[in-house]
């Protein structure tokens, strides 16, 4: 299971559209509507019930708006796992560092997708050394082991940890 496999990458930047969710091989896609099959925004949910994945990627830069777009979107994507084992991606590359009033709610999106029935751990991939440490003093479980929740700047890390076996 590889990360770059997906087509991550959606929403449109401020603009408050209600995501609009489409499926694709089977796959759950969210994101603003009209952009659900495009790389031109700032976030994009998607749920692969084959490879068990939920990725979530954010671009650009991430407003407090934004992210409760997102928040609503992964809610829904969370629901369509129902319960099985899944492992959340969080790509971050090309994301600016977040502004302060958005810090809670992605860190709150994150605790939703760790406590859901089924997930199995969340790995955050950034490119840039400041988002990595502002996702890492937001971590849900502070000390908690790699096996749980990762953040890395190290792709072959996020690829080793989505390819675990799932027990």
């Amino acid at each position: 299971m590889k990360v770059d496999r997906r087509s991550v990458g959606c929403g449109t930047h401020g603009t408050g559209e209600r995501p609009r969710q489409s499926t694709s091989g089977g796959a759950i896609v969210l994101a603003p509507s009209g952009v659900a099959g495009t790389l031109a925004s700032v976030w994009r949910v998607e749920y692969d019930p084959e490879a068990r994945l939920l990725a979530v990627r954010m671009l650009d830069v991430v407003t407090a708006r934004d992210a409760r777009d997102l928040a609503q979107a992964t809610a829904r994507a969370l629901e369509g796992t129902a319960g099985a084992p899944f492992r959340a991606c969080f790509d971050l590359r090309k994301l600016f560092p977040l502004e302060e009033d958005s810090v809670p709610l992605v860190e709150a999106l994150k605790r939703t997708c760790l406590e859901w029935t089924g997930c199995r751990g969340l790995v955050v991939l950034a490119d840039s050394p400041t988002v990595a440490m502002q996702q890492h003093h937001t971590r849900v479980r502070p000390g908690t082991d790699h096996e749980l929740e990762l953040v890395t700047l190290d792709k072959t890390s996020v690829d080793a940890f989505l390819s675990r076996p799932f027990e």
